[in-house]
């Protein structure tokens, strides 16, 4: 808009100093040139300025539907906070001097620019993952699980094999066969072991002090060394006594014996002794006075049979200092061997 100026200002009629001439003095006159100057100077400034529907109204600006009226600073910050109050949020944002990506934050109900934390990157137009490997996976093309290598120092994925399988949301096991480098068998979730792939070793290559036998300690797996093996020794007082499980495959030993002492087999009904058991015996110091010995017999209805003699009711004496081994053959039935009269 022209701003208006009167013509005096520019220097041609000034009207203020004129009022302050006396009366008659001829330069208080007002010629009609001057009138004309400054007519036109008024008429001119009215032409050139904006009028009061030139500008946008509040409701106009928020509707965005005039293309010819123009927009007050007021008008223009109601115009950005009536659409979500980006604009305005975006305008007093400070330089952040760094890579930020806008958005809205909710809670607050403002617009905001977002900084990026570990893992995540923004450059360029592009968010990218840059954290424990994330940013190198590709599509593994199958079931698999996300997992930390941590001899590589990243992610990967975990693949199942030999009888682990992964499908869907399940890892389970699934049918696989014994081969030459897996002598397990898994058949519908069991496992079972196929020997006959593994290999075996002769007995000039065992090493006493280092080899061992895997066996099950009352469940739990463990390695027995050979150079811990044999049979457990069993000390008793003098005493008589009749043969329990536990005393399956040891060594019974008695001492300081002061009488002719006998040591029972039961019947299978009362210790269901495996076949193949073997209950070792021993007169070790052949008594106090080198007389008295320890006789085993069987139970009623247990046979127990020697080159001796053979049937129940038969007594098996220990040859004084001497050993003995009883061994299960049969149900109810035993074998003797050793120094026994």
């Amino acid at each position: 808009m022209a701003d208006y100026a009167r013509a005096g200002s520019g220097g041609a009629t000034h009207f203020t100093d004129k009022d302050a001439l006396t009366t008659g003095d001829t330069d208080k006159v007002i010629v009609g040139s001057q009138f004309d100057d400054e007519f036109n100077a008024v008429l001119n400034a009215v032409a050139d300025k904006l009028d009061e529907d030139d500008w946008a109204s509040t409701a106009e600006a928020k509707d965005e539907s005039s293309t010819t009226k123009i927009i007050s600073p007021s008008t223009l910050a109601d115009w950005s906070d009536d659409h979500s109050g980006m604009v305005g949020d975006m305008q007093g944002t400070v330089d952040p001097d760094a890579d930020g990506l806008w958005g809205w934050d909710d809670s607050a109900g403002v617009g905001i620019l977002f900084t990026f934390t570990d893992g995540l990157a923004f450059g360029d137009g592009v968010i990218t993952l840059e954290h424990l490997g994330f940013e190198d996976l590709e599509d593994a093309g199958a079931d698999r699980i996300l997992f930390w290598d941590d001899g590589g120092g990243a992610t990967g994925w975990l693949q199942g094999t030999k009888g682990v399988e992964i499908s869907g949301t399940e890892l389970k096991l699934v049918d696989v066969s014994a081969g030459a480098a897996q002598p397990v068998v898994i058949t519908d979730g069991t496992f079972t072991f196929d020997l006959s792939s593994v290999t075996t070793m002769s007995i000039e290559d065992v090493n006493v002090a280092q080899d061992g036998i895997v066996m099950s300690d009352n469940g739990t797996v463990k390695v027995l060394p050979l150079d811990e093996g044999g049979v457990d020794v069993i000390e008793h007082a003098d005493a008589i006594q009749t043969f329990a499980l536990a005393d399956a495959n040891t060594l019974q030993v008695m001492t300081g014996i002061s009488a002719d002492r006998i040591w029972t087999i039961p019947t299978n009904a009362d210790e269901a002794f495996k076949i193949g058991t073997i209950i070792y015996t021993s007169d070790r110091d052949g008594g106090v006075s080198g007389a008295n010995n320890i006789g085993v017999l069987g139970d009623t209805g247990v046979t127990v049979t020697s080159v001796l003699r053979s049937g129940t009711a038969n007594t098996h004496q220990i040859t004084t200092g001497g050993t003995a081994a009883f061994i299960k053959v049969a149900t109810d039935e035993w074998l003797a061997v050793g120094d026994i009269f």
